[in-house]
């Protein structure tokens, strides 16, 4: 059932076809594979209420498209789109850093009352040229503000997803809220790789791709332990700031971090395989 996938990607990437017409092929390919097997094949009935599903649910996308459109075009003919980037890149005064942070503050904030389609259509014209005027590259910049706008539906005070999942499973919203926030922060660190590090958007040579990437999921990992508090046991407050400092090392985007951060990280997974059969308690 991939192969769907995977002719979407082909026919818009290789093929160079719109994306109305690259979905066609796809839903055909889809439906031809779907055949089969005895589970997945579709017949003419099921064939009817997939497309009457796919046509609701596209209801929903086409009213947020639609009202992200209204915004945008008021934004784009009041101006406020290019003032709003001056803004930003004023209060920054030259500081990539800060320039960031703000963008991302402001993706955040836009980010939680909104689905991640319309905060995204509304960043990109507020935001996004911020950085790009800055000198950011500009599949970083929208893909900067596009992941702070998701990650604000599971950022506190809102948090709406993290509330509807806390729904879902019957436990105290608050605690779902923090636990979920708290799990989440390294890949706040995420989009700004994207900006200092063009190689995790497949840009540049093919061994400096494979090493950026491999560095950067080993070292988010590294602080994902360090706030869960496990890895092959549970872990001290000390292996938990070890874990954290090594992932930062290994995230920045220089072989002379990343080789002492490697080394860390090689000591830390000794202690705790030796560690393994010790009874510990257990971490908060």
């Amino acid at each position: 059932m991939m192969l769907a996938v995977l002719v979407l990607i082909f026919c818009v990437a290789v093929l160079g076809m719109s994306t109305p017409r690259a979905g066609f092929w796809s839903i055909v390919t889809c439906l031809i594979t779907s055949q089969f097997s005895k589970v997945t094949r579709m017949n003419f009935k099921k064939v009817a209420i997939a497309l009457e599903r796919g046509a609701k649910g596209s209801l929903i996308v086409a009213a947020c498209c639609a009202s992200a459109g209204l915004i945008t075009g008021v934004i784009s003919i009041t101006g406020m789109g290019m003032r709003f980037s001056d803004v930003l890149i004023s209060l920054a005064g030259g500081n990539m850093l800060i320039l960031l942070s703000l963008t991302m503050i402001a993706s955040l904030i836009m980010g939680l009352p909104l689905p991640p389609v319309t905060c995204y259509l509304i960043l990109a014209v507020l935001a996004a040229p911020a950085l790009i005027k800055s000198g950011v590259q500009p599949m970083a910049a929208h893909l900067f503000v596009f992941f702070f706008g998701a990650l604000g539906n599971i950022s506190p005070p809102v948090a709406p997803t993290s509330f509807a999942a806390a729904g879902i499973a019957e436990t105290d919203p608050m605690k779902t809220t923090n636990l979920t926030f708290m799990y989440s922060l390294p890949s706040f660190l995420v989009p700004f790789l994207y900006v200092y590090a063009n190689e995790l958007l497949l840009m540049g040579s093919l061994p400096m791709i494979l090493l950026t990437v491999f560095s950067s999921f080993v070292g988010l990992g590294c602080m994902a332990i360090m706030f869960h508090g496990y890895l092959f046991r549970p872990t001290s407050w000390t292996e938990r700031t070890l874990f954290l400092i090594g992932g930062l090392l290994l995230v920045y985007p220089h072989l002379v971090t990343r080789l002492p951060g490697y080394a860390l990280l090689a000591v830390l997974v000794f202690l705790q395989l030796r560690g393994r059969g010790k009874v510990q308690p257990a971490v908060p």
